[in-house]
């Protein structure tokens, strides 16, 4: 059995709306299994409040039901992402 992933990183300066609509592609009509997130995904660069867009991502991310992996790349700091990231470690089963 093949398993797909779709791979979203270094989203910087992406408007949030255009990320969750690239995971509507890759889950809905590509119909990826997961979704990793590999790194650079705080949005720091997008004008919008670093922590809530990295929860808006994970959280639309979460709700396709695949299963989502998250890493911090070199533009994440700490102390921003990872509170976010033990949210949805806690909250979700399909989130790593």
């Amino acid at each position: 059995m093949e398993t797909t992933y779709g791979i979203i990183s270094d989203i910087h300066a992406a408007h949030p709306q255009d990320v969750i609509k690239a995971i509507h592609v890759l889950t809905k009509r590509l119909n990826v299994d997961g979704l990793i997130f590999n790194g650079d995904i705080i949005g720091e660069r997008s004008g919008f409040n670093p922590q809530q867009y990295l929860a808006t991502v994970l959280k639309a991310a979460v709700d396709t039901n695949v299963e989502v992996y998250a890493q911090e790349g070199s533009h994440e700091e700490i102390t921003l992402a990872q509170p976010v990231f033990d949210h949805f470690s806690s909250k979700y089963d399909n989130f790593t």
